[in-house]
């Protein structure tokens, strides 16, 4: 099947969104951010830093989006902008238009959390940040191996983050977004007509679709 804007994000959402609540979970609700675009350091509360990368910015006043890469204006530091540059090479080679125009037009398609959800499942991020400033906002991927990742019951975790995503975020098949999850967890699992069942020692998730693929129940239980 050919690569497109949409598989990719739909490929990718579950995993990000796990991510971001896991970032959310480590920040609390009130936070501070500071970015050394010298440096590539994301700074949160002056305490807790990571490495990171330029994506791009949303512009609230032009409404558009423009990815890092084509930003000269703001003297990015090349090795920043390895991501981006990323996935503009991605989007020459699979044809994909929107990794490879500079500026566009925020729609319901065109925004930077959809980039960012691409780009982080692409690059293998530890997750994305959107830096909010006045004006817009910078968007931001966390890759530093100091970024502490703890998850012991992964199949809990997907039964309670997915049913959330899928209510929270528009895609057209929730089974294959559910098979992508499943995947970033490197968990096995069986498909019987509609349903889906993995397992890890301990637990057992089942989940039943409809014949359009989307999602019905959702369980994970103890053994």
């Amino acid at each position: 099947m050919p690569v497109t804007f949409d598989s990719l994000f739909l490929a990718h959402i579950a995993a990000s969104y796990d991510k971001q609540v896991y970032l959310h979970d480590s920040l609390g609700d009130n936070h501070r951010w500071q970015f050394d675009l010298t440096e590539g350091i994301l700074t949160f509360n002056s305490r807790l830093s990571f490495a990171a990368q330029v994506l791009g910015t949303e512009s609230l006043e032009s409404h558009t989006w423009m990815w890092g890469w084509a930003n000269e204006a703001s003297g990015i530091p090349p090795h920043l902008l390895e991501a981006a540059l990323k996935m503009r090479a991605l989007g020459e080679r699979e044809h994909i238009r929107a990794f490879t125009a500079s500026q566009m037009l925020l729609d319901g398609h065109i925004s930077g959390y959809r980039f960012a959800v691409s780009a982080c499942g692409v690059t293998q991020a530890n997750c994305f940040y959107r830096a909010e400033y006045d004006g817009g906002a910078l968007y931001l991927l966390i890759r530093d191996p100091a970024f502490r990742w703890r998850i012991t019951d992964p199949l809990l975790r997907i039964a309670r983050l997915f049913p959330e995503m899928v209510a929270k975020v528009g895609i057209s098949n929730h089974l294959n977004a559910l098979l992508h999850y499943l995947q970033f967890y490197e968990l096995d699992w069986t498909r019987t007509d509609r349903y889906i069942s993995a397992r890890q020692p301990g637990t057992t998730l089942t989940a039943e679709f409809d014949a359009e693929h989307r999602l019905v129940t959702l369980s994970a239980m103890h053994a």
